[in-house]
């Protein structure tokens, strides 16, 4: 087994079939944003945080991914895929996993031209061979607006991409604000989804996983019984820093992990 192949099964990410290989693990993982605290010891595995130029971070062995947002693509896809390259090379530098990059989406009622999803989901294929290349994994994180329209932006754009190159982040709260039923997406696309972001809304407002509309009953189900193992992801940035251990038990109880 190659270092990057063995690096990739302890993150939890590896999609290479290897006879004898040990079973790929769950990663119960922090979201802390822009800050630089030291990661909270209640059960975590590591931390994924975002992408901050002015305050560049040393080596971590608990980093699992460095997010940022998807470069501009609209007007240069070769401007775009320099500034990958930069990211890929940030996140190598720093000791991630991975790189995950995020935007907004492309309409608000899923009505997109079809030359804007074209590119959009080329710049993803570039960004997952720039970070094979490097032995990074790629995610791509959505958010709610890819999600209206029954989700035809974001099934469009795993249609479009090389499974063993893209992986998807799945913001289960947003998803659920665009209106998906998050659950039944899971378990249809499972075998693309490397991550699940346990965001969770009650009323429109953000709340702590498990204490909003999720359906983290049906999610942990269809997580163990189709054996999924990838990474699960506190998003204590989101203004729960202070409540780490009460989200690390939620994650527990309701998911088994």
């Amino acid at each position: 087994m190659s270092f990057t192949s063995r690096r990739l099964f302890l993150f939890g990410l590896s999609s290479l079939p290897l006879v004898g290989a040990p079973k790929r693990r769950t990663s119960v993982l922090a979201d802390v944003g822009e800050s630089t605290a030291a990661l909270p010891d209640a059960g975590f595995d590591g931390f994924i945080r975002n992408l901050t130029e002015a305050r560049p971070i040393q080596k971590q062995p608990q980093l699992f991914g460095i997010r940022a947002p998807l470069p501009r693509f609209e007007d240069s896809m070769d401007d775009a895929a320099s500034e990958l390259k930069k990211l890929a090379e940030t996140a190598s530098a720093q000791g991630a996993a991975g790189l995950i990059v995020t935007h907004p989406g492309l309409s608000g009622n899923g009505a997109f031209r079809p030359v804007d999803l074209e590119r959009k989901a080329r710049i993803l294929g570039i960004a997952g061979s720039i970070c094979d290349s490097r032995g990074l994994a790629f995610l791509y994180q959505n958010q709610s607006l890819e999600f209206s329209g029954n989700g035809v932006e974001e099934r469009a754009l795993m249609a479009r991409t090389d499974s063993k190159q893209v992986s998807f982040l799945l913001d289960a709260g947003e998803a659920m604000r665009g209106g998906a039923d998050v659950a039944a997406f899971f378990i249809t696309n499972q075998k693309r989804i490397g991550g699940i972001l346990l965001t969770d809304f009650k009323d429109d407002g953000l709340v702590p996983f498990g204490q909003g509309n999720l359906p983290a009953a049906a999610i942990g189900s269809a997580m163990q019984k189709g054996h999924w193992s990838g990474w699960l992801v506190a998003p204590l940035n989101r203004g729960f820093l202070e409540d780490y251990k009460g989200m690390r038990e939620m994650i527990r109880s309701k998911l088994g992990v």
